[in-house]
């Protein structure tokens, strides 16, 4: 079989077309293409190169090693695309914005911050609002704020980024995507109102949408608002989102995202499992989604799995050593670098007895030594001695300080 030049820029566009029309094969048939291509492209050397056709082939190498989780090679290959975009006479837009896509969010999984250097040095030149590829630059916009939040802890530049989401969004499920990044970024903020009037917002829209509206790319909307309003104390909505997710489709072929998803259920279970007091089912769940996300390379993930399995358990010498190392490719002001710090407290404030819990909501509530005494049926001094021990066990030193690390890990109510 005779591969010529003519055949070379034929397998370019094929692959350009999937590429644009967003169709999917399965990997032993995209190896197969590409497999053709570099034959046909070693008869062919002697021939003009085509530059769109070579970048398009390296992006559909990308995928298939990002779909194999070799996520160091999927990098090289996206951003070897990109270069070989910016020889072409003309940019093709639409293929730099894929190629941008998938290397934030490898960039954000992995901690990468030479890749997102990358990503954001284009992002400055690349005009977000072009109507030409808006899921792309959705999908842009909400990794970006992925990355602010969690690996630069820069909570201002993640609320442009997430506002600029829902301004970019196309469809009623995007936005809610959007809806849920910004409670997000305002629960890490410490902005309990904006944290559930966006959650509201998330929810109401999310309970208006059809099934259909929940397939392909949108697949994981119902586990971003069940998590979400898990962790905004909305259980009964958390339950209800997640009876509405469905498992990807995967008659093509694995494809990047499937096992992600996969993963990303389990967390999102488990997180459900935690807030109904199913402490056991809750750990199981988060051990296999550390397991999952560690498989996949998404580091990420992985840290924030691991930070809750360390939050109830006595013997997690293997997650606290996995996290004390991971959690230094992140920016010290990080919302997961400063969880991990709290580990040491965390351990101490799951040993305290529910007498100590009692007396600390007591002290929040502002109540006098006298005034507690006379609640519990204790003298005075016995209150007194009590609270002291309180400032020792939490390393403070006074009423106020007390509160403060009350309220930070919420044991200031009951």
């Amino acid at each position: 079989m005779r591969h010529d030049a003519t055949e070379y820029q034929a397998h370019g566009g094929v692959v350009e077309h999937f590429l644009r029309s967003g169709e999917m094969e399965s990997i032993e048939a995209a190896s197969l293409r590409v497999r053709l291509h570099d034959a046909a492209a070693t008869i062919a050397s002697g021939e003009p190169r085509c530059d769109v056709p070579d970048a398009a082939i390296l992006e559909y190498r990308a995928w298939v090693a990002e779909s194999r989780c070799e996520v160091d090679t999927a990098t090289s290959l996206y951003l070897a695309a990109l270069e070989r975009l910016d020889s072409c006479p003309q940019r093709d837009r639409f293929l730099e914005a894929h190629c941008l896509g998938r290397l934030a969010v490898l960039a954000v999984e992995r901690l990468d911050a030479a890749t997102w250097a990358v990503v954001s040095r284009r992002l400055l030149q690349f005009n977000r609002s072009d109507g030409g590829f808006p899921d792309a630059c959705f999908s842009l916009a909400i990794s970006a704020c992925a990355y602010a939040c969690d690996v630069d802890g820069d909570l201002d530049r993640a609320a442009l980024e997430a506002r600029a989401a829902e301004d970019l969004a196309v469809s009623a499920a995007a936005r809610v995507v959007a809806l849920c990044a910004r409670a997000m970024v305002a629960r890490h903020a410490g902005e309990p109102v904006s944290h559930r009037d966006h959650l509201r917002a998330a929810l109401g829209l999310f309970d208006a949408c059809a099934p259909a509206e929940f397939c392909a790319e949108q697949s994981l909307v119902p586990l971003d608002v069940a998590l979400e309003a898990t962790c905004g104390g909305f259980h009964d909505e958390a339950r209800a989102a997640l009876l509405r997710y469905r498992e990807p489709q995967r008659e093509l072929g694995a494809r990047p995202g499937d096992d992600t998803a996969g993963a990303y259920a389990i967390f999102v279970k488990s997180q459900i499992f935690r807030a109904r007091g199913e402490e056991k089912r809750a750990n199981a769940g988060f051990e296999a989604a550390f397991a999952a996300f560690r498989s996949l390379k998404h580091t990420r993930r992985s840290i924030v799995a691991a930070l809750q399995i360390t939050r109830r358990r006595g013997d997690s010498g293997y997650y606290d050593g996995y996290v004390s190392l991971a959690v230094e490719r992140l920016a010290p002001q990080s919302w997961i670098r400063r969880q991990a710090a709290d580990r040491p407290m965390r351990g101490i404030l799951n040993g305290l007895t529910a007498t100590q819990r009692e007396l600390i909501e007591l002290v929040c509530s502002g109540h006098t030594n006298g005034e507690i005494a006379a609640r519990r049926a204790r003298s005075e001094h016995t209150v007194r001695n009590q609270i002291a021990r309180l400032f020792e066990v939490l390393g403070t030193r006074s009423r106020a300080e007390l509160t403060a690390v009350a309220i930070r890990h919420r044991l200031d109510h009951g």
